[in-house]
């Protein structure tokens, strides 16, 4: 039986031992045997520098062989594993490194100096570093050549922590959000019930492990002895040959993974016949854009989902329903629930703009050491009798949608992001659906500027695509038609790249800050 993270590396090394569990390219290949046999050591060398269960691992790498290791070894001895994002800079790792007090971190060498001498924390005891040797460091590499292995009995339980997921911080500080080992197990279970995974499967890995979609992919693979493919350092641009020269059968991806590489000139110079499926979640992918990946993988199954850490997955919409409900996030994904309620916890009639409410076993503890934060997203299920005494607790996920009378649901805004203008509560989402179809906006991202007390200035943020130059009249005359005159940008500011958070997501909170 599966209870853990870790059983879920137990399983596949007890039924095919010899497989390649990981391909990290170029050049490496490590079958689930030698993970499990690298996994026992990794974990007697923590146990025997005195990590103990509930411990807080951090792990500052990229999405690598040592970074798999380091995962399933601290689940092993029921220790938490915190992936930190690799693009992190010194004060957001402090800040990680100090809320949930890290007493070991692992990262590579080329990062050692820049963290050891220049992020502060009083819990910190231990480094291992990845490549080189470095002085006041264990290295990864001896420990696995020195330890003998530890014993194969997990510490852990199914309700035990497992691990703590920090948000991008787009509203604040990050917040460590608090998951458990039957989160992580049942959200991989859940998700390859209707993707269909096998052991058959190939999946490139190239969103981070710290961002619960790309830790998702790792434990949907591990669950079903698939074979997880990465490479690091990569460039967008190679995932299509990855497919085609790596026979790749699944891809995950965010909307700017799929925007840019559908404005890859050489696109459809490459062979996807292996690709089975493909998803998205992280926000909306332009029309014009999904109609394009129709296009290029036309024998491969697209799945439109949303999801959020502190819920995992939630919604995904039926690839046979993507030509007729392009716009919708879908349905609750199996054995979950999903609410559209109004201000007094009523629920939404069809059409009726409300907020998201989750229910399901994917539902997270909480924020890490943060008692008012978890009080106002994971709140008692309004719908329960009151004979349960207020016993389970749903994700109030602050994302305004609505149903349509099939009971398909469509993403509005963040209930903080919607901009107040002219009387009118606007969603910027639907300016930049518009935004995306002209021929030279590459990217873009439309916010809301104090303009009075009570009024916001809707300004577009906007990326030119290489060889068009930007032309406000034109733009302007393009929306015109597609727009009404209240949720026309009364400015527009061009910007030669566009901040992004941890996660590759358009970092919202910066754009304003700029302005």
């Amino acid at each position: 039986m599966i209870y853990t993270v870790f059983d879920l590396l137990k399983q596949a090394r007890e039924n095919y031992p010899d497989k390649k569990g990981i391909i990290q390219l170029p050049g490496k290949e490590i079958s689930y045997l030698e993970v499990y046999e690298s996994v026992l050591k990794f974990s007697a060398y923590l146990k025997a520098i005195g990590i103990k269960k509930g411990d807080r691992i951090g792990i500052y790498l990229p999405n690598c062989i040592e970074h798999i290791i380091a995962i399933f070894a601290a689940a092993k001895i029921g220790a938490v594993f915190v992936s930190i994002n690799i693009n992190s800079v010194e004060m957001q790792i402090e800040h990680i490194l100090n809320n949930c007090g890290i007493k070991l971190l692992i990262l590579d060498a080329s990062d050692y100096n820049k963290v050891s001498r220049g992020v502060r924390s009083t819990d910190l005891k231990h480094f291992i570093t990845t490549g080189d040797i470095c002085q006041g460091a264990d290295s990864f590499e001896e420990i696995l050549n020195s330890y003998a292995s530890d014993n194969e009995i997990c510490t852990a339980i199914d309700q035990d922590l497992a691990s703590i997921i920090y948000t991008s911080g787009s509203t604040g500080k990050a917040k460590g959000i608090m998951i458990t080992h039957s989160n992580l197990v049942m959200g991989a279970k859940i998700v390859s019930d209707y993707l269909k995974i096998t052991k058959e499967e190939r999946i490139l890995s190239v969103l981070p492990f710290n961002f619960d979609y790309g830790l998702n992919q790792l434990l949907s693979s591990f669950l079903n002895s698939s074979t997880i493919v990465m490479k690091w350092p990569f460039t967008f641009f190679e995932i299509p040959s990855i497919i085609e020269n790596y026979s790749i059968t699944g891809l995950a991806g965010i909307p700017t993974i799929w925007v840019q590489l559908m404005q890859n000139r050489y696109i459809e110079k490459f062979n996807y016949r292996s690709l089975r499926y493909v998803t998205n979640s992280g926000g909306k992918i332009p029309d014009k854009y999904v109609d394009k990946m129709q296009s290029i993988f036309k024998d491969t199954e697209i799945f439109l989902m949303y999801g959020l850490t502190e819920g995992f997955r939630c919604t995904y919409l039926d690839p046979s329903e993507i030509n007729s409900k392009k716009s919708s996030i879908g349905k609750a994904i199996p054995n979950t629930e999903v609410f559209v309620v109004n201000e007094n916890n009523e629920l939404c009639k069809p059409f009726e703009h409300g907020e998201l409410v989750y229910r399901g076993p994917n539902t997270a503890l909480g924020y890490w050491g943060d008692e008012e934060a978890t009080r106002k997203v994971f709140r008692p299920n309004p719908f329960s009798p009151p004979q349960l005494l207020n016993s389970e607790r749903v994700v109030y996920s602050g994302d305004i949608v609505y149903s349509d009378e099939e009971g398909y649901l469509y993403f509005v805004g963040r209930k903080g992001g919607m901009i107040k203008s002219k009387g009118f509560r606007i969603s910027p989402t639907e300016i930049e659906e518009v935004l995306y179809k002209h021929p030279s906006i590459f990217e873009c991202a439309v916010v809301g500027v104090k303009d009075s007390e009570i009024e916001e200035k809707i300004v577009a943020c906007v990326k030119i695509k290489e060889g068009h130059t930007f032309d406000e009249k034109d733009i302007r005359s393009f929306c015109a038609g597609k727009l009404p005159v209240y949720m026309m940008p009364q400015e527009f500011v061009v910007r030669e790249e566009m901040p992004k958070t941890s996660t590759g997501k358009i970092d919202r909170v910066s754009l304003l800050a700029a302005l």
